[in-house]
């Protein structure tokens, strides 16, 4: 057993688990504490069932690849940029994305800002140019 990579959740409100202390679990005479958040299937879920922390891991590895993104956008032709884009961003945006109905608006905004840069990216225009015309162009809906 892998003792950095075991984890276990205990689900519940926030007044419950007031109430109860955190149980232990103990396998093969390993003693494992509950966490505070989870990744399953690469989603993160915390301890109220929430994926409130899901949005900043998808945001945080969307800029990484964006930042890589834009030191080679000068080497690729259009339609090579739109495929990298579509790999690395727009597909992380889209995984599991049933799981993201109700998370507040501020979360959304996060999402929409990173799908905006890599419009931006793949057309050209600049940072404050307005943008739903050029989502329209790319056939993408708004997040919110």
């Amino acid at each position: 057993m892998n003792d950095d990579k075991t984890e276990f959740l205990v689900i519940s409100s926030k007044s419950i688990a007031k109430k109860f202390p955190s149980p232990l679990m103990n396998i093969a005479h390993h003693h494992i504490e509950p966490a505070l958040a989870a990744r399953n299937i690469g989603v993160i879920m915390d301890s109220q069932a929430s994926i409130v922390g899901h949005v900043p891991s998808i945001c945080r590895s969307a800029y990484i690849h964006i930042y890589n993104i834009g030191k080679i956008n000068k080497y690729l032709d259009r339609e090579s940029l739109e495929t990298v884009i579509h790999a690395f961003i727009t597909s992380r945006l889209d995984y599991c994305n049933s799981l993201l109905c109700g998370i507040p608006s501020f979360l959304i905004c996060h999402l929409q800002r990173i799908q905006n840069i890599a419009a931006r990216i793949i057309t050209g225009h600049p940072r404050h140019d307005h943008i739903p015309p050029v989502l329209y162009s790319l056939h993408w809906l708004p997040r919110s």
